[in-house]
């Protein structure tokens, strides 16, 4: 696995997490990622829409597809969202308005973009 220093901000609140491209190579839209926090946790979808940096080990329910919101090649800047299907359903990574995260969202919206800076 991959791993690529990566600021995801959302367009609500910033967070710093650790990019981890689960299958290698170019970073692309619809890979599947993983987001190592600060504190080496991974940030997971809980069955119960929560979004938690709880995990010591990426999983099914640790993994996001990054979906690049203007297509074409990532590049830092770019505005995506992050979509978990581990629970047999689309859900969408979301920053709520209290600085919450949860992955609760059957679709994308502004609350659930966020915008990628590589360093």
């Amino acid at each position: 696995m991959a791993m690529q220093m990566l600021i995801v901000r959302t367009i609500v609140h910033g967070e710093k997490w650790f990019l981890c491209d689960d299958n290698g190579g170019d970073l692309v839209s619809g890979d599947p990622v993983h987001l190592l926090g600060f504190h080496g946790f991974y940030l997971v979808a809980e069955q119960d829409g929560r979004a938690n940096a709880n995990r010591p080990r990426a999983r099914e329910w640790e993994t996001w597809e990054l979906i690049d919101i203007n297509g074409g090649s990532l590049v830092s800047g770019d505005t995506v969202v992050l979509r978990n299907t581990a629970h047999g359903e689309a859900r969408f990574l979301v920053a709520e308005e209290d600085g919450r995260a949860n992955a609760n969202r059957t679709s994308a919206g502004d609350w659930e973009a966020w915008t990628i800076t590589f360093h």
